[in-house]
């Protein structure tokens, strides 16, 4: 991406990757009300023990229990609603700038296919041209841009869970670390050659299904 992208789409590609790292506080916020509602009405003397429901229930001026699962529940309601609202607008800007850099990228380079000699299109096929073409304009935005931002949203949400539990736990940070670290990294290392290679497997088939799909057309256009 550091090589594809010029200075513009790269200030764009920022501001889609701080709108996921958005979405990912917001998800954690979501689930730590939850979760604080959940214990509270498990455990009630959990109301009086946390720093968060203590600061509710008193700031509330509430006298009882019922009344502050009540207030909580209405809380949890009211934030859960707006944080869906925002992350589809979150979401709707993300794909906007995604298929607006595509769409800068697929211009220039139909524009550098369209430019080649003679010979380019002479030594190869018809549907390997569309291939090329189309894996700018469809593969780039879905498969690239956007699997990119959801894998750093991701990160953020385990680096932000991981600094959480470093605070509250510093043993289970350990222990999570010890485990969990080495066996993603004996994954991404092992599993990277053979994605490699499933990806170059995928690009190859798309030219064969082109071919197909342009020999059956023409058939038909002849036929008529």
């Amino acid at each position: 991406l550091a090589i594809i992208l010029n200075k513009s789409h790269k200030q764009l590609y920022a501001l889609m990757v701080g709108l996921g790292m958005l979405s990912a506080v917001l998800e954690i916020l979501g689930i730590s009300l939850l979760l604080h509602t959940i214990l509270s009405i498990l455990k009630p003397e959990f109301i009086q023990h946390n720093f968060f429901t203590s600061y509710i229930y008193n700031e509330l001026g509430l006298t009882d229990n019922r009344t502050f699962l009540l207030v909580i529940s209405i809380l949890l309601f009211i934030i859960y609603v707006v944080k869906n609202i925002i992350l589809v607008q979150v979401n709707k800007l993300q794909v906007k700038y995604a298929f607006k850099i595509t769409d800068d990228l697929s211009n220039k380079h139909y524009r550098r296919v369209a430019r080649k000699e003679l010979l380019y299109f002479k030594n190869n096929k018809s549907a390997e041209v569309i291939n090329e073409l189309l894996a700018t304009t469809l593969a780039f935005p879905e498969g690239i841009l956007l699997s990119s931002i959801i894998l750093l949203s991701e990160l953020f949400i385990v680096i932000i869970m991981l600094g959480a539990i470093l605070i509250y736990k510093p043993f289970l940070f350990v222990f999570t670390f010890l485990t969990v670290f080495p066996v993603a990294t004996i994954l991404v290392f092992y599993n990277r050659k053979r994605l490699s290679k499933k990806g170059t497997k995928v690009h190859q088939i798309f030219p064969l299904i082109y071919e197909n799909i342009s020999e059956l057309t023409n058939g038909i256009s002849n036929i008529k």
